[in-house]
């Protein structure tokens, strides 16, 4: 199975789990290791991105590990594919639909906008909502894969 794997160290430790902050290297799009390096990847999947490339994530770890330490963590590659097409296809699919729903439905131009306008932000909420879902479930989370 495809994994994505990043560097990191361990910033924080309680009864089971461990936060590790990683940092993105600014110069991920022109690497030549792009397909193998799970910095970008990994850097997507939080919303708390911090100014300075920095990710915390918060891992489950059945062994024992100490502020400082360095680990490598990971992340299945098809996960990833599947957040990008949630992304991206859920929110397209719905404009399409709406917009050949709204040329049956109505005969107004502005009716036909709104509909289509009301459509795609309410996928972009199922989406929001989706991924929240989805981001709670171990599955879903970074794992720790070795200690340094």
């Amino acid at each position: 199975m495809n994994m994505l794997k990043e560097k990191g160290s361990v910033v924080a430790v309680a009864q089971g789990k461990a936060w590790v902050k990683t940092r993105r290297v600014s110069a991920c799009h022109s690497c030549s290791s792009q397909q193998g390096c799970g910095t970008q990847a990994l850097a997507k999947l939080t919303s708390e991105a911090k100014s300075k490339g920095e990710q915390i994530f918060e891992v489950a770890s059945l062994m024992p590990l100490r502020v400082g330490q360095e680990v490598e963590v990971g992340l299945h590659a098809r996960l990833l594919l599947l957040a990008a097409l949630l992304l991206y296809a859920v929110p397209l699919f719905a404009l399409l639909v709406a917009t050949f729903a709204a040329q049956w439905l109505f005969h107004q131009e502005w009716q036909m906008a709104l509909f289509i306008l009301a459509s795609t932000a309410l996928a972009f909420v199922l989406v929001r909502f989706l991924s929240q879902a989805l981001s709670c479930r171990p599955a879903f989370q970074p794992i720790l894969l070795r200690t340094f």
